[in-house]
């Protein structure tokens, strides 16, 4: 555990290489078998200056891992992954994490990860993880856009964010997170209508 006054907790970062598409067939597996990933699922991607994978150690034993994907040009970084191990958790890994990643990525303007909307429809239990997930990216300063909704793959996402400087709005976020999948996912699909298809935005 990182005790007051002292900083035993340290980042090992790995830079991916290989094709985009690999990890886009990744990504499909991963939205249509609603699966969690392990994070050797995370070091078994191979993807060219597209993913980076972080993992927190304190004293050498691994204790919080994240998956970032990155672009050049961009003003913002996809937070893919967030986790902390098991019976590692409520200790201040998660905010060691994420202090050390804004470092890391302090030229951008946020961090944005996102995380399953809550729906009506659903059943309470599902809802219930759901409402944990938002909190836990609260409580480590994420800001929740409630208005605003990414779907993919026919799951409804609502992106959560950190700044690395000022403030920025909810609008300008929004227009930030629609370039970044437009770059991140346009080369893969053959048309626009292909893309529009599985990746939408909208605004309640």
């Amino acid at each position: 555990m990182c005790r007051k006054g002292e900083d035993s907790c340290v980042i090992h970062k790995k830079r991916n290489s290989g094709r985009f598409r690999t990890y886009i067939s990744f990504l499909c597996a991963r939205f249509s078998k609603k699966r969690t990933e392990t994070l050797s699922d995370f070091k078994k991607i191979d993807e060219p200056n597209i993913g980076e994978l972080q993992i927190l150690y304190d004293d050498k034993i691994w204790v919080g891992y994240a998956f970032l994907i990155v672009q050049k040009n961009q003003r913002v970084v996809l937070l893919e992954y967030l986790a902390i191990r098991d019976g590692m958790r409520s200790r201040g890994y998660g905010e060691k994490l994420i202090a050390k990643i804004k470092d890391s990525y302090r030229t951008y303007d946020a961090l944005f990860g996102e995380v399953e909307r809550v729906e009506h429809f659903l059943p309470e239990s599902l809802n219930q993880l759901r409402i944990r997930r938002i909190r836990f990216y609260e409580r480590l300063g994420f800001e929740l856009m409630n208005n605003y909704v990414i779907r993919l793959w026919d799951v409804n996402y609502v992106p959560v964010y950190v700044t690395t400087k000022e403030k920025i709005s909810h609008l300008k976020m929004a227009s930030y997170i629609e370039s970044f999948y437009d770059l991140f996912y346009g080369s893969y699909f053959k048309t626009e209508e292909d893309y529009h298809r599985c990746i939408s935005f909208y605004h309640k």
